[in-house]
């Protein structure tokens, strides 16, 4: 496959990885020496950098890995200076103890790297790294067109953005409606794509899946409960039990939400978008339970699409420890203690065992994005 070809996916609607491997396949032809492509995704709201998507011409990836950048003081310059960084000989600190990337990179046998911001609208939301196995590859003529692929590579991810944005927005815009209704908070919506990109990636980990499907679980999350647009007041906003009638409806609004996602991703034109599936599976999964008494289809176990019992049990675990008009907000350690207690049952252990391992997390999460005392 020729240059022509492979920047040819760059118009097809396929994933970011894959745009950003013909991305590295065309540099190849020119300079040999760059040996790994990848991107990490910035998020201001929590400053945290992550990876995102890779391409390696061989070894293992970097994957799943996160910092605060204020921890990574190297990047952080990156990002203030809006200058790129050039490491011609990589080495382990003085005090012999390197930072997680600077150790993966010396132990692929990466010898050089080059690191650009990645700015739009005068704000960074990302890093492109291009490194290489020799020492000092880094020519002025290389150095030159490394910087017109970094900025193909930020309107590649820009373009992705801006589709997932738009889809969001859609959504968004109709779950404002819901909370002019509803008790819910913006600030649960938060909160909860958070725990679920925690538990995505334990999942990421332990199966080997992309960060581009921990990134989308986190970015479809918020849009769970995009059918109760369709739920009658008198049923939504009723303070007490649900009669069974009731009940029926408050059950109905799963189907409605499919059905109303797949018409929006239709008039938006977006039915292509890579990872769609995931949204669907998150809309019409999120009430389904892992020993089966879950709705509407009743799925148990692995018969329930991943990405809706990662979203089931972020979504619980916030709504045990948030406030609401007729309770008080659980503590993270009695959410977690009756969560495990339903591991089995309501939820996929795996999940569980998740949000375990990231309790240190949790309160950090609930404090960025806390309510309002008048929520």
């Amino acid at each position: 496959m020729d240059s022509h070809q492979h920047l040819h996916l760059l118009e097809q609607e396929v994933p970011v990885s894959v745009k950003l491997a013909a991305i590295h396949a065309t540099l190849r032809e020119r300079y040999p020496v760059i040996h790994r492509i990848a991107v990490a995704s910035y998020d201001p709201a929590t400053d945290i950098v992550k990876t995102y998507v890779y391409s390696n011409d061989s070894g293992h990836p970097l994957a799943q890995y996160e910092r605060r950048l204020a921890e990574v003081p190297s990047l952080l310059q990156v990002m203030q200076t809006r200058q790129p960084r050039i490491l011609t000989h990589i080495r382990h600190r003085a005090d012999g103890t390197p930072s997680q990337h600077r150790q993966y990179l010396a132990d692929q046998g990466y010898q050089a790297s080059f690191t650009i911001p990645l700015i739009a609208d005068d704000q960074c939301f990302g890093f492109a790294f291009f490194d290489s196995r020799e020492a000092d590859p880094f020519t002025p003529l290389l150095l030159q067109d490394l910087a017109t692929f970094s900025h193909l590579i930020m309107l590649m991810v820009l373009d992705s953005q801006h589709k997932l944005r738009t889809l969001r927005g859609a959504m968004r815009t109709a779950h404002e409606v819901i909370h002019l209704r509803d008790f819910e908070t913006g600030n649960h919506l938060e909160r909860m794509a958070r725990y679920a990109r925690l538990i995505a990636q334990d999942y990421a980990r332990e199966l080997h899946l992309s960060d581009e499907f921990v990134e989308h679980v986190f970015l479809f999350a918020p849009l769970h409960d995009i059918g109760k647009i369709a739920v009658p007041d008198s049923v939504l906003l009723k303070p007490g039990p649900l009669s069974d009638e009731e009940r029926v409806l408050m059950r109905r609004h799963v189907e409605q939400g499919v059905e109303l996602t797949r018409q929006m991703v239709e008039h938006l034109g977006l039915g292509h978008l890579p990872f769609i599936n995931l949204l669907y599976d998150i809309v019409g999964a999120h009430h389904e339970a892992w020993d089966g008494s879950g709705y509407p289809a009743g799925l148990a176990g692995e018969q329930i699409p991943l990405a809706g019992r990662i979203v089931t049990a972020a979504d619980v675990f916030d709504a045990l420890t948030s406030r609401r008009p007729y309770k008080d907000g659980w503590s993270i350690d009695a959410a977690l203690d009756w969560m495990e207690c339903q591991a089995g049952r309501m939820f996929d252990p795996v999940c569980v065992s998740a949000l375990l391992r990231w309790r240190k997390e949790l309160p950090a999460i609930q404090r960025r994005f806390g309510d309002c005392p008048s929520a």
